[in-house]
């Protein structure tokens, strides 16, 4: 998410008209003039020099090895961090308001306000900064600096060697540390030695600076910072990564350019292989370039995959789920159907009730069998007695 630019005298001059959008006929195709008003800078109206009055100030007071020779015009007196807005702010920034998507800038310019503090303390020569939203990605923002150094004039009189120590400076950036050459136990001097740095404190030297193990320590230390301090993007910077991956400004633009696609695109929709190849050999990027960009393809579609079985997954427990009650529902209807049955019989036998001989079958049936004659022994139901007929009436 973060990715060092280097550029010498003229090339700053330039910088400052491209990112202030000052140049009639940008090279840059993809800056969008309409969203160029969002576009703003950090701090400067509390410099009392402009940039480019601060720059030159900075790199007059230090000592420049091949000032006033041809290296003077070819030497890097620049740097600059361009730092990308992490994907998952501006997801978290995004507020729903009557179904419009509408962003939340003060997340946005928290996060921006974090960096360009962290860089500024860290180096200490920042001359300028600015924030874009109209090139094509995620907004970012470039903080530009001065490769300023203390110089240590025993390291420079005497022979010395660059150790794999590396020593963190009060600023909190990372140089490694010289061991001298020793001859009998004694320092060696050196006979022909810049005498012209004996006039300096400080030196411009963007490979001490931006070393390896700065640049190592870089994320992890930034990512540090905006966790102590509060900020949003923490958890975003400490791999190194905006999305995934680290992918320099211009790789982007190239793959953009060769492909018609953005980095957005291809994580939205992933390509097959075979149609990755196809649009990589179009363009021209750096092995660990197209390596990443296959990296983010494969991850987007393996999340994409992932997605898919979810949903399926839920669609199964969906189904198991409407298949049970389908199951409750059949069994609640055939109690229902067992009922309404009784309930038609009942109903039937109310709507016609039994005859006087139908009941009287039925006390027969109950109540055991006897005879209808009143002269006839009968057998009833609760023992054997003979019935005499009176015939006094």
């Amino acid at each position: 998410m973060a990715e060092v630019e280097k550029f010498n005298d003229s090339g700053v001059m330039m910088l400052l008209k491209h990112s202030d959008r000052q140049l009639k006929n940008d090279s840059n195709k993809d800056i969008n003039q309409e969203k160029s008003d969002l576009n703003y800078s950090i701090g400067l109206q509390r410099q009392e020099l402009t940039p480019k009055q601060l720059y030159k100030k900075m790199k007059d007071e230090s000592y420049l090895y091949g000032r006033g020779s041809q290296r003077e015009s070819s030497a890097i007196t620049c740097c600059s961090w361009v730092i990308t807005l992490p994907k998952s702010i501006s997801d978290y920034s995004v507020v729903a308001k009557d179904e419009i998507t509408v962003l939340n800038p003060d997340t946005e310019k928290a996060f921006f306000a974090g960096v360009y503090q962290f860089i500024s303390e860290r180096y200490g020569t920042c001359f300028y900064n600015r924030i874009h939203y109209d090139e094509g990605g995620q907004p970012h923002i470039h903080v530009y600096f001065v490769p300023q150094t203390k110089i240590d004039h025993d390291v420079t009189h005497f022979k010395t060697v660059k150790t794999h120590q590396a020593v963190r400076l009060e600023s909190g950036r990372y140089e490694y540390a010289y061991q001298f050459k020793l001859e009998n136990g004694e320092k060696i001097s050196l006979k022909n030695y810049a005498k012209q740095s004996d006039l300096y404190d400080v030196k411009i030297s963007g490979a001490d600076v931006l070393n390896k193990a700065e640049l190592q320590h870089f994320h992890e230390d930034l990512a540090a910072y905006l966790k102590k301090n509060h900020l949003p993007g923490a958890d975003s910077v400490h791999t190194g990564s905006t999305e995934g991956k680290n992918i320099s400004v211009q790789s982007l633009k190239s793959f953009t350019k060769a492909t018609g696609l953005t980095i957005n695109e291809l994580k939205e929709h992933p390509l097959s292989q075979d149609e990755l190849d196809h649009l990589l050999s179009e363009a021209k990027l750096a092995p660990s370039v197209r390596s990443t960009i296959e990296t983010i393809n494969s991850a987007s579609a393996i999340e994409k995959l992932e997605e898919q079985i979810q949903e399926l997954s839920k669609t199964a427990d969906r189904a198991r789920e409407l298949e049970q009650r389908l199951s409750d529902l059949e069994k609640a209807f055939d109690n229902k159907q067992r009922e309404l049955e009784q309930a038609h019989a009942r109903i039937k036998e109310l709507e016609h009730p039994k005859t006087v001989d139908a009941a009287k079958t039925d006390l027969t049936q109950e109540w055991g069998t006897h005879s209808s004659s009143w002269d006839v022994k009968a057998e009833a139901g609760w023992g054997t007695h003979t019935i005499t007929n009176d015939k006094t009436w």
